[in-house]
Parts: C-alpha cells; sequence; structure tokens
C-alpha cells in the first residue's frame, strides 16, 4: 500500500506541475498591459489609472476649431471621449490600430485635441475629441470592419491598463465638417 500512496503523491505532483506550468503566465505576458473592451458607445470602463467613455466616432473631411481648419486629402476620424483620472494627476493618450498598421493621433490640431496636454484630477473628468488623419484606402483596408482606437495613461503601458474600442471603420457616419473645442472639465 505504500507503494500505491507513494505513486499516487507522484502522480499529485505531476499534476500540479503540469497545471502551474500552464496557469503560470510567461514574462511575456506579465508585461502585457491589462486590456479591457468598450463594448457600446456610452459605457464607461475602468482600468487601473483611469475610466474612460467613448461618447462618438465619426469620420470628417474637415476638421476646425474656433482659431484652425484642418483640411487632409484623406479623411479625419474624431473620437469624442470623457476620461477622469483615478490614482493622480495626468493626461490620457491613445493610438489607431487597423489590421496591423498603427496610425498616430494627430498633433495638427493642437490643444483642441484632449491628448494635446489636457491633464484630468480624480474626481475632475474632462471632455473632448482625440482626431487621426487617415487616408481614404484605410477604409476599406483589411481589418477596417475589426479598427481598434486604444487608450491609456502611460507612456510605456506594460503592467498598466489599456482600454480599447473595437469598431468597423466603414459603417460610420461620415460628414463635411466637424468643429471640436478645447477640453473641458464636465461638472461633478
Amino acid at each position: 500500500m505504500s507503494t500505491r500512496r507513494s505513486i499516487s503523491i507522484a502522480g499529485v505532483f505531476v499534476a500540479v506541475a503540469v497545471a502551474l506550468s500552464v496557469l503560470v503566465p510567461t514574462e511575456q505576458q506579465q508585461q502585457e498591459p491589462y486590456v479591457q473592451q468598450v463594448s457600446t458607445l456610452g459605457e464607461r470602463v475602468d482600468a487601473r489609472t483611469f475610466s474612460v467613455t467613448v461618447v462618438d466616432v465619426r469620420l470628417a473631411d474637415r476638421v476646425q476649431t474656433p482659431e484652425w481648419t484642418g483640411t487632409t486629402t484623406g479623411v479625419w476620424l474624431v473620437v469624442d471621449i470623457e476620461f477622469e483620472r483615478t490614482i493622480d494627476r495626468g493626461p490620457i493618450s491613445g493610438s489607431f490600430r487597423i489590421g496591423d498598421t498603427t496610425f498616430e493621433l494627430s498633433r495638427r490640431p493642437g490643444t483642441a485635441s484632449i491628448d494635446g496636454g489636457a491633464a484630468s484630477l480624480p474626481g475632475l473628468p474632462i471632455a473632448g475629441s482625440m482626431l487621426v488623419e487617415l487616408p481614404l484606402s484605410a477604409l476599406e483596408a483589411p481589418g477596417a470592419d475589426r479598427a481598434v482606437i486604444r487608450f491609456t495613461t502611460a507612456f510605456e503601458p506594460r503592467l498598466d491598463g489599456v482600454v480599447d474600442y473595437t469598431f468597423d471603420l466603414g459603417a460610420l457616419d461620415h460628414e463635411g465638417s466637424v468643429t471640436v473645442f478645447e477640453p473641458e472639465r464636465m461638472p461633478s
């Protein structure tokens, strides 16, 4: 009986070792950001250091502020959001991806873009727009039906949370002109 018991105990140890090798994340997995998905417009999603609500997403031929007009040979992606830092003061940033191609947020609108330096404090949310300049070919690029805008507050988002909003780029409303305003604090 002690031989059977030894074999059973050895079998348990092997099973535990196999389970741990499958369940324990790799070094790479441990350093990847924790990604949360926005499922619908208007839904607030909380990450570790911030929360974000995607209010509207649309395309425009021209973007303007009270002081600037941005024309393009392509199209503008305009993403209206509300965001709030939950731990400390700071801005929000983002990127836009279609398939394997990443597009940076436009810096042309300056401070009219919410990622142009607008900072939030815990309990003091900010509303504004993020803008991406896209070539017209992006609207029908492979993967455009699963385009992703990613929000983060960290320069290096590893070990931090990020929020992704996935949508069909070709299904968005396309307007001739969109006016965006400086980011503003929302009433508490």
